[in-house]
C-alpha cells in the first residue's frame, strides 16, 4: 500500500503548525525570522535513471529551532517559482521573511504580505535600475542628512576570524524608481561587513529592502547570520522519481540539531521528517 503525498503533507504540515504553537508558548517569540533559502541533496542524481538533484526550498524559522514547510524544484534557478509554492503552505503569519537576492521578486513580496508577515529582501544586480537607485540613495544620505536613518555595529569574533558589521537603515525615498511595484515597501537597508583574517582584510557591502521599520535590525541581522542547518549529506534520495514527475512527491530526511526547547525530544525521535513538494 502507498501512501498518498497530498494526505501525508496534510498531516505533516497540522504537526508542524502544532509545533509551532509549542515553540511560540516555550520561547516567547511571537514574530520569528523566518529564513527561506534552497539547498542541493548531495548524491540525489542518478544518471542511469535520468534523475536531477534535489533541489529544495526550505523555510526556517531558527529562533524555535523549526522547519516550517518545504517545496522542492527542479534547481536553482526554478526557486523563484517554488517560493510562493511554499509560501502558500505554510503560516507565515506575524513572522519576518527573509531571502536571498534570488527571491527578491515583486510577486513573492505580495505573497509575503498576503500571508500577514513582513519581509527582508536581499537586493542585487539582478533588479539593475533598483540597485542602483537604492546605492545612489544611501551614498547621498551617507555624505548629508541621517535624520530618520537607524544604525548598529556589531562584532563577530571565532576561528581566527573578526568579522565587524555596520547596518544603516533608512526610509524609502518617494521618488526611488518602482517603489510603488513592491507591496509594502518602506525601507531600504545596506550592511558593510569587514572582515580580517590573519593579516588579511576584505569588505563587503550587501543591500536590502523592507516592508517596515519596526524591530530596527534584528530581521537583517538574523539573514546575516542564520543559515538552514540541513545535513543532506546524511541521506540518499537516488531512489525517488525527478522533481519535473507530475503526481508524485520526492521526501529528504533532514538531520538537524533541534533546539533546547520541549519540542527537542520529539523532533529528535522523529528524525525531522519534511516532505518535499513537487515541483511545478
Amino acid at each position: 500500500m502507498m501512501l498518498k503525498p497530498e494526505a501525508f503533507e496534510a498531516a505533516f504540515n497540522a504537526w508542524i503548525a502544532r509545533l509551532r504553537d509549542e515553540a511560540v508558548a516555550a520561547t516567547g517569540v511571537e514574530r520569528p525570522i523566518i529564513a527561506i533559502d534552497g539547498k542541493t541533496a548531495r548524491r540525489s542524481h542518478d544518471a542511469a535513471k535520468e534523475l536531477g538533484a534535489l533541489h529544495v526550498v526550505t523555510a526556517w524559522a531558527g529562533e524555535y529551532g523549526l522547519a516550517l514547510g518545504q517545496q522542492a524544484c527542479a534547481e536553482k534557478s526554478n526557486e523563484i517559482t517554488a517560493i510562493p509554492e511554499l509560501l502558500k503552505k505554510i503560516d507565515v503569519k506575524g513572522g519576518i521573511v527573509t531571502i536571498d537576492a534570488m527571491g527578491a521578486q515583486k510577486a513573492i513580496a505580495e505573497e509575503v504580505i498576503r500571508g500577514k508577515a513582513d519581509y527582508v529582501l536581499a537586493l542585487k544586480r539582478n533588479h539593475e535600475t533598483l540597485h542602483a537607485a537604492v546605492i545612489e540613495h544611501i551614498d547621498e544620505r551617507l555624505e548629508g542628512d541621517l535624520e530618520d536613518a537607524q544604525e548598529l555595529t556589531t562584532t563577530d569574533r571565532g576561528h581566527g576570524r573578526e568579522e565587524e558589521r555596520t547596518y544603516l537603515q533608512l526610509p524609502v525615498p518617494e521618488g526611488l524608481p518602482g517603489k510603488a511595484d513592491w507591496e509594502g515597501l518602506e525601507s531600504v537597508g545596506v550592511v558593510t561587513s569587514l572582515r580580517k583574517e590573519g593579516q588579511k582584510e576584505s569588505i563587503e557591502v550587501r543591500y536590502y529592502l523592507r516592508n517596515c521599520t519596526k524591530r530596527q535590525f534584528a530581521p537583517i541581522i538574523g539573514h546575516e547570520e542564520q543559515t538552514i542547518p540541513i545535513r543532506f549529506d546524511k541521506n540518499s534520495v537516488a531512489e525517488a522519481p525527478p522533481a519535473s514527475a507530475p503526481g508524485q512527491a520526492r521526501w529528504t530526511a533532514s538531520l538537524r540539531e533541534p533546539p533546547r526547547s520541549p519540542q527537542r525530544h520529539l523532533l529528535h525521535r522523529s528524525g525531522w521528517l519534511c516532505l518535499a513538494d513537487d515541483a511545478p
